[in-house]
């Protein structure tokens, strides 16, 4: 990042980035327009960033990077608004996965037990038909 502002005893570099907004007219997709603001925090391409806008606060992702000022000489005397924070998903795509992997083995626990109540039917019909017995000592050696 570029300058260094010093504010008591912590150096904190200052840069800028590039962010897109997600809108409803956008189909829930990050529109191209990009808007630039001042950073002060370790950001990366992509990140989700909290932005000071003058409609409010609103998320974004941090599309580009600079360690100058981004924008045509001629806007130079424009004050840019800051990067408020980083949003930090880990723990929400953690918990997507863990839902996930739950959804998953009651899936295949729900296949097993109606697989399972199948042949008890079978086999309680079996226990008073030998015919049908025949048939599913058949199947239940093919099965394995």
């Amino acid at each position: 990042m570029g300058e260094i502002i010093k504010i008591g005893r912590m150096d904190m570099k200052k840069g800028y980035v590039a962010v897109r907004f997600m809108t409803p007219m956008s189909g829930n997709q990050f529109e191209d327009k990009e808007y630039y603001f001042v950073n002060r925090l370790e950001l990366k391409e992509e990140d989700v960033v909290v932005v000071d806008t003058k409609y409010g606060m609103a998320l974004g992702i941090v599309s580009q990077l600079f360690d100058i000022y981004p924008i045509k000489p001629q806007l130079k005397g424009i004050i840019l608004k800051e990067v408020i924070a980083k949003v930090d998903l880990t723990a929400f795509k953690a918990r997507q996965e863990l839902n996930a992997r739950i959804d998953e083995l009651k899936a295949a626990m729900d296949k097993r037990i109606a697989d399972m109540k199948e042949i008890q039917l079978y086999e309680t019909f079996a226990a008073g038909d030998p015919t049908l017995k025949k048939m599913l000592d058949e199947l239940m050696g093919l099965d394995g």
